[in-house]
């Protein structure tokens, strides 16, 4: 899981990654959350006010 900082609107898709699906959170300026899944997504967006 990677955490960076927000910018403008906040937009969340999935990618295929090396055979594995992760969930990415990007913004007006790149991407501010990574992670495994959904679950882990959510909670880190909840951490920095997403």
């Amino acid at each position: 899981m990677a955490v960076g900082h927000r910018r403008g609107s906040l937009r969340i898709d999935t990618y295929e990654l090396g055979g594995h699906q992760v969930w990415v959170a990007t913004d007006d300026v790149g991407v501010v959350a990574l992670a495994g899944n959904r679950k882990e997504l959510d909670d880190v967006l909840a951490l920095t006010g997403g």
